[in-house]
Parts: structure tokens; sequence; C-alpha cells
């Protein structure tokens, strides 16, 4: 059947919603919430800016369209890494944790740089991202860090500061490429550097906080 002119339309209208989303993370991540504008996004996808406003209606709806993205993508990699955890001993099931976290915040640095933008000072946009993604991603992160508590395969320690300094690790080796760049003259973004940092980072944290087998 041939493709009429409203479904055409209408595919359009996806096409150029997903490409603002897109833009708009670039935006938000580099320049923040208030850095950002909708000009600017709609220069950057190429779109006039009232059709930005057509698709999202203000800043504050595509800043929230644009975090339900960035967290969408984390939430798949979370579906896959509990499903791997559940099949795993508690030692490499850290080791899993660890390994998918790296390497997703090489492909999508974007979501620790919404985080970071917005967790400086406390806000309706903050109480807004803590509520609809962050405090339900901490409870999966603690129940699974109970769960090697329990198991013995992990050490007492507090998991906030387990969860920070793990997080704080983890994307600043990729955000900083250029320094990393004139410092030693590689691109940490290049597959062989995101396994050598996924790998100090999963021997550094799982040395770290997990128990050894002689350990009391």
């Amino acid at each position: 059947m041939p493709e009429t002119s409203s479904s055409k339309r209408g595919r359009s209208s996806t096409i150029s919603r997903d490409r603002i989303l897109e833009a708009s993370l670039v935006e938000f991540t580099k320049n923040g919430y208030d850095g950002a504008t909708t000009a600017s996004v709609a220069r950057r996808v190429g779109v006039t800016q009232p059709l930005i406003h057509y698709h999202f209606g203000s800043k504050e709806a595509l800043w929230r369209a644009t975090v339900e993205l960035a967290f969408g993508r984390l939430t798949a990699v979370l579906q896959g890494i509990e499903e791997d955890v559940m099949r795993s001993e508690p030692h490499e099931a850290v080791r899993i944790v660890a390994r998918r976290f790296v390497y997703f915040n090489a492909r999508h640095p974007e979501v620790a740089r919404l985080i970071i933008s917005e967790s400086a000072a406390r806000s309706p946009r903050l109480e807004w991202m803590v509520d609809k993604h962050l405090r339900p991603l901490t409870r999966q992160l603690e129940m699974m860090f109970q769960a090697g508590l329990d198991s013995g395969a992990l050490k007492q320690l507090p998991i906030q500061s387990v969860i920070f300094a793990f997080l704080g690790a983890v994307p600043h080796f990729f955000d900083a490429a250029p320094l990393i760049d004139l410092l030693w003259g590689f691109d940490p973004l290049s597959p062989e550097h995101v396994e050598a940092h996924a790998d100090t980072l999963v021997e550094m944290f799982t040395t770290g906080i997990l128990r050894t087998p002689s350990a009391g």
C-alpha cells in the first residue's frame, strides 16, 4: 500500500522530534540548563525555533524529555545487568556491574553530565530528576550492594561513598579527553583505552570492596 501524505508527515514529525532531542542533549550537557536555549537547539539541528515549541511547548519540557531520553538508555543497560547479575556469583556480579557502567559512560557520557550539571544546587529540576530517575536507580544499586553484603562477598562500607566514588571516577576520564591528550597523547574514548579504563576501575574497586575468601 502506498504511503499516504499524512503518514509521511507523521514520520517526518517523529524524525524532527528525535533530532531535536539529540541536539538538546548536546546543548544541555555542554551549557547546562541556564546556558542552553531553544534557539541554540534549533540552530544545532537546523530547524526553526517555533518547531521546538510545537513539539515540546517550553524549554523545561524539552529538558525533561531530554533527561527521559538519556535515562532511557541507562535503564536499558541496567535491565541487561540485572539479568546477568542474577546468574553470577557475587564476586563476578560486582565486576559485571562495574564494567557495564564504564562502557555505558564511554558511549553515553551525557547522563553523567546531566546529573552533574543539576546536582550543585537544589532545584525543582533536581528534585524531579531524583524522584523520577535517580532514587529508583539508587535503590536498585543498593539492593545489589545489600545482596553482596548478605552473601559475605562485600566489605561493610558506606554504599553512598562507594557509589559516588565509582560514579565520579568513571565519567571524568572521558570528559577530560583534551587534558589526557595533552598529557599523554592518546584519546581516552578509543576502544583500547576504554577497555583499559574498564579493567583498571574494575580492579581498583573490586579489590577495594570485595572480601577475599580468607577475610572475616
